[in-house]
C-alpha cells in the first residue's frame, strides 16, 4: 500500500511535469516572441526519459526500477538544460550566451524546471523508503 502511494504521487508529479511543457517557456515580448517548452518533448531523448520513469514507478523489480527511478528523471532535466542554454542560438543570436539564457526565460520554465526536479527527489525518496525498508 505504501509503495502505491509513492507511485501514484510520482506519476501525479510526472504528469504536472508534462503539463507545464505546453506553457511559454522562453521569449523576448510575452505574446509576440513565445517559445512553449513543447520544444522539448520534440526531442526523442524526452520521450525516452518520460518512458524510463513511467517504467521506473511502475515496475516491480527492484534494482531496475531503482536504476529507471533515476535515469529518467536526470534525463529530462538534461533536456531541459539543454534547451534552456541553447534555445536562442537558432532562433535570436546565433551564439551561445548565458546571459541571454537567463533574461529570456519565463518563470514558467523554471517552474517545470522545479517540478522535474521534485520528480527525481520523489523517485529517490521512494526508493530509499520502499526498496531499503528492513
Amino acid at each position: 500500500m505504501k509503495t502505491l502511494k509513492y507511485q501514484l504521487f510520482s506519476s501525479v508529479i510526472l504528469i504536472i511535469c508534462i503539463l507545464l511543457m505546453f506553457l511559454s517557456w522562453f521569449g523576448g515580448s510575452r505574446g509576440v516572441q513565445e517559445i512553449s517548452g513543447t520544444i522539448v518533448l520534440y526531442h526523442p531523448v524526452t520521450i525516452i526519459g518520460i518512458l524510463i520513469t513511467l517504467i521506473g514507478i511502475w515496475f516491480e523489480n527492484r534494482r531496475f526500477a531503482m536504476v529507471c527511478g533515476i535515469l529518467g528523471p536526470c534525463l529530462l532535466l538534461i533536456m531541459e538544460l539543454f534547451y534552456f542554454f541553447t534555445w536562442h542560438i537558432e532562433t535570436i543570436t546565433g551564439e551561445f550566451s548565458l546571459g541571454i539564457s537567463f533574461s529570456l526565460a519565463y518563470p514558467e520554465f523554471y517552474f517545470g524546471f522545479g517540478v522535474t526536479l521534485a520528480l527525481l527527489v520523489a523517485n529517490l525518496m521512494r526508493i530509499r523508503k520502499c526498496f531499503y525498508q528492513k
